[in-house]
């Protein structure tokens, strides 16, 4: 069923790419790259313009850095999101089924090309994140769209204090109230 689906793209990809969102966004504002009362058009012009400046530059923020070399705005911080995502659960993975000396059975050097080939896989699963998540049967739409509105919700919480974003949300469900009322 759909909703499953949707609820499913909410945990493992849409919650992540919200709070990515957030937290890149947020740091641009504290930084003072994005002034605190911009609009939506002028933070999307900021970000690119920090896409712009950060080209070439291999110094500095680690995940901003990495965010802009996955493209930036919503589809550098969904693939970046995804490459966290997976080599979060082949970390765990190798940890769990942890294989000993076996990995190492056809040498060192045999090993660590391994490594670099699972790295270079996951890297461009995390490039074409919208293929990676919408795979097995999965609704594109649902994949791409969810974590397009998670970004877009991490990024007007990023601008915002924690009591605006207490007071938007109690102005949300007050509305639905009224509107069941009606």
């Amino acid at each position: 069923m759909i909703i499953f689906e949707i609820l499913g793209a909410i945990c493992v990809l849409g919650i992540p790419v919200g709070a990515m969102s957030w937290f890149l966004v947020r740091r641009m504002y504290q930084s003072g790259r994005i002034s605190r009362d911009a609009d939506f058009n002028t933070v999307k012009s900021n970000v690119r313009d920090v896409k712009k400046e950060s080209k070439g530059q291999t110094d500095g923020d680690f995940i901003q850095t990495k965010w802009m070399k996955f493209g930036g705005g919503f589809y550098g911080i969904t693939a970046l999101t995804t490459l966290i995502l997976i080599e979060i659960g082949e970390g765990a993975s190798f940890v769990a089924n942890f294989p000993g000396n076996v990995s190492l059975e056809n040498g060192l050097i045999a090993f660590i090309i391994s490594v670099l080939l699972n790295q270079f896989q996951n890297f461009i699963s995390a490039f074409l994140w919208f293929g990676y998540w919408a795979d097995e049967g999965r609704s594109i739409f649902v994949w791409v769209g969810v974590p397009y509105i998670a970004y877009l919700l991490g990024m007007y919480a990023a601008g915002k204090s924690w009591d605006e974003l207490v007071d938007a949300w109690e102005q949300w469900l007050q509305s639905l109230r009224r509107d069941q009322d009606n």
